[in-house]
């Protein structure tokens, strides 16, 4: 039986789009040899991803200084020529102030379960977010407090030890079938990836359309 849901930050409840983002992306475009929007979208969260699975157990490094390194080691490669910490606070802005998903509030006040949003990034930033839309969750794993990011089993069995269920009362939502799907399968956990677009025909992972599609099998 399910006790807890567990979200991903960027790409479930956050879906990478609104003003911040969008100005985030274009400003990339602009100061660097970027091509367009899409491959400068693509390149960012790509190249993220990367340097995510190889700096985590053992290598783990926060967010910010992992966006810094990157940015700095990557910056010649493609022409960066906009101060990197001005790239930081451009991130930043799209964690706490990016538009969150539009079923997310009638989720969060249907669900007869706890919900807990699992990030990446810093848990403050998420908690400005919900505060900014009156949301209410049950809690937030930030993956500094488990020196690991979601490539990685050891930030899921944080979220269930905060959620206080077994792994097999659990249930991920995800967004990335290379980052954070693998890490809640090897912790034991039921992954499910947000499909919204219809990108992963084939995929071994159950797939949703929506966040109220997974109500309705819930039976909520």
């Amino acid at each position: 039986m399910i006790k807890a849901i567990f979200l991903s930050y960027t790409g479930v409840v956050l879906p990478r789009r609104g003003n911040e983002y969008r100005q985030f992306i274009e400003a990339l475009v602009r100061n660097s040899n970027l091509k367009d929007y899409e491959s400068a979208a693509g390149w960012f969260q790509q190249t993220l991803r990367t340097y995510k699975c190889s700096h985590s157990i053992g290598r783990y490094t926060r967010e910010e200084d992992l966006l810094r390194k990157m940015f700095e080691e990557k910056k010649d490669e493609i022409r960066l020529t906009m101060p990197v910490e001005q790239v930081l606070i451009m991130v930043q802005n799209c964690l706490m102030y990016s538009p969150v998903s539009d079923e997310l509030p009638g989720f969060l006040s249907l669900s007869r379960r706890p919900v807990y949003i699992i990030s990446d990034c810093s848990a403050d930033y998420v908690t400005v977010e919900m505060k900014r839309n009156h949301l209410h969750i049950h809690g937030v794993v930030g993956c500094d407090s488990a020196q690991a990011y979601r490539n990685c089993p050891d930030v899921f069995q944080t979220a269930l030890q905060k959620a206080g269920v077994e792994k097999d009362e659990a249930l991920y939502i995800g967004e990335d079938a290379q980052m954070d799907l693998p890490g809640a399968r090897q912790a034991g956990i039921t992954s499910v990836i947000l499909d919204r677009r219809g990108d992963y025909n084939g995929t071994e992972y159950r797939r949703i359309r929506s966040l109220s599609s997974l109500l309705a099998n819930l039976g909520e």
